[in-house]
């Protein structure tokens, strides 16, 4: 490549498994971010609580399904949509040719 050529490139068609997988592995990652400060905050919630009512928010709402499930669950469904985006784009890109990308 000679230095300040441009050169470009155009994707056509992304592989529909490997997008759903990157969406589901960020998802699970949202969901225990989520999940841990959800947690924390009823947590602190209950605390503030706790004197005024015998039957608190941290007894009902424990750290495992905050911590496992809604993780797990936000997985899922990112997985869900990778999968879903990923077809959609195939699809459309056929119809505007793909996207151009460049890189000097």
């Amino acid at each position: 490549m000679i230095e300040g050529e441009v050169q470009e490139a155009r994707i056509t068609k992304i592989g529909v498994i490997s997008l759903a997988n990157t969406f589901g592995i960020i998802n699970v990652f949202v969901g225990l971010i989520f999940g841990f400060f959800l947690w924390l905050s009823f947590s602190l919630l209950s605390s503030v609580i706790s004197s005024a009512s015998p039957l608190s928010v941290s007894s009902i709402v424990g750290p495992f399904p905050l911590l496992v499930i809604l993780p797990l669950l936000y997985g899922i469904f990112g997985w869900i949509t990778g999968l879903i985006g990923g077809l959609f784009y195939n699809l459309s890109s056929k119809v505007t040719k793909g996207i151009k990308l460049y890189s000097s």
